[in-house]
């Protein structure tokens, strides 16, 4: 159990909220005046098992993340001043635009690709199954096999042009939700929760952490840059991948929790 705990990373983040919240002085005064009440909340918040303050904090991030990209969706279809802001920012950036800086970006999006994903996670699953991650390894490809349903789907329900006459090179499908974005945020957010996961140093988990922040944040940027998204488009898609990868993490830590469950005498 020990072991367990200490490679969770999530477990010691929820353990400073939660004993944060058992501390408030409000939170005491409801205890005391709904008793049962206050035993059901208290078991959603439990850092003993998954199925309390874990899976509490990740269905609310899910939740959060599915309103916030729903609004980002109707404001792309409904507000002009998302509309603006988007043509702004791709103006900007395509007076701004350097050749060499084109190419170097144009090489950055291959990352967030179709091809280029399904290589850096095909090369990823040899690892996990010689390292016998098999749990690593079925949540990785769901994931992305939901990343891509989502993406073509989108494209096809928003039925969003992309922008006119600034692209570096031409792209014939819809805009919206930029699926570069989501699939970066979900490929390389997983492969740095696995790295940080698995690693028991600060500095180093640190280090994973940025690392895989600023290839997330560099291939959402080469989108705008190229003038091949909106960044209403690139926002969307951060959203949309956050949401898949939370999905990813809560089927490992849930299935991490029932092994150790087994393991208990």
């Amino acid at each position: 159990m020990p072991s367990a705990q200490r490679k969770n990373i999530l477990a010691r983040f929820f353990r400073i909220i939660h004993q944060g919240l058992l501390e408030n002085a409000l939170i005491k005064k409801f205890a005391a005046r709904y008793p049962a009440i206050y035993h059901f909340i208290r078991k959603r918040f439990a850092l003993n098992m998954f199925t309390g303050f874990p899976l509490t904090i990740l269905a609310t991030v899910f939740i959060i993340n599915i309103l916030t990209f729903s609004e980002i969706a109707e404001n792309v279809i409904d507000s002009e001043s998302i509309v603006i802001i988007d043509q702004q920012v791709t103006h900007f950036l395509y007076n701004a635009r350097h050749q060499i800086a084109g190419q170097l970006f144009y090489l950055i999006s291959y990352l967030g690709s179709q091809k280029g994903s399904i290589i850096i996670a095909a090369l990823v699953s040899v690892i996990l199954l010689k390292q016998r991650r098999k749990t690593y390894f079925v949540a990785l490809w769901l994931v992305l096999l939901g990343v891509g349903l989502s993406v073509r789907y989108g494209k096809l329900i928003f039925h969003r042009v992309r922008p006119v006459d600034v692209g570096f090179y031409e792209e014939t499908n819809f805009s919206f939700p930029s699926g570069h974005a989501t699939t970066a945020m979900v490929l390389f957010g997983m492969l740095t929760y696995f790295l940080m996961r698995n690693s028991s140093q600060k500095r180093q988990r640190l280090i994973y952490f940025f690392l895989g922040l600023l290839i997330v944040l560099l291939v959402g940027f080469s989108r705008i840059y190229l003038g091949v998204h909106f960044l209403s488009d690139v926002l969307g898609g951060y959203l949309l991948g956050a949401t898949w990868m939370i999905m990813g993490i809560t089927v490992i830590e849930w299935l991490s929790y029932k092994k150790v469950l087994k393991n208990i005498p």
